[in-house]
């Protein structure tokens, strides 16, 4: 899903892609600061836990960034309801950040969730502190939808879809 030329795919998680990088990465506190995970530390059975869920579930699908074979960090689409879907993030190697990934892997993904799951948008919470995310939204085509105490819900939308809007009812 991303170009060659980096060495970097998108794949869908699975069990076998857990290893201790994987769990040290979503335990570091810079990364969990960030990151909606509405527990205490993260040990191999809740990480487990959590790749096998959104295995499962119909309404999700949860990818891994792979840069030279090795898991850097991960991208979910979620709470799907036909129309829309939510877009998370979290690059866990920090040896990356700032190389322009993050930037690939949203837009990858939310052209995967515009194009073949057919969404009319895909929306993402940024936290006001975390600019670097927010930088990485707005350079693969996120704008600001609403504004909250706590952040921004950003959108990208589908082209036709905003042509529509524009073009008025028919």
């Amino acid at each position: 899903m991303l170009p060659e030329s980096n060495q970097a795919e998108l794949r869908v998680l699975c069990e076998g892609d857990i290893t201790p990088a994987y769990i040290n990465g979503m335990n570091d506190p810079e990364i969990r600061r960030f990151v909606s995970v509405d527990r205490g530390s993260l040990d191999a059975q809740s990480v487990q836990d959590f790749v096998v869920d959104n295995w499962l579930r119909a309404d999700c699908l949860l990818f891994g960034l792979f840069i030279a074979g090795i898991h850097r960090g991960n991208v979910r689409l979620h709470e799907y309801d036909g129309a829309s879907i939510w877009l998370g993030i979290a690059i866990f190697d920090r040896s990356i950040w700032r190389k322009g990934f993050g930037v690939q892997v949203i837009s990858v993904a939310s052209d995967f969730a515009l194009n073949e799951l057919s969404c009319a948008a895909v929306r993402a919470g940024v936290d006001r502190k975390n600019e670097g995310s927010m930088a990485a939204f707005r350079k693969a085509g996120f704008v600001v939808f609403e504004e909250k105490p706590e952040g921004f819900v950003m959108v990208r939308n589908c082209a036709a879809d905003i042509q529509r809007i524009e073009d008025g009812p028919r």
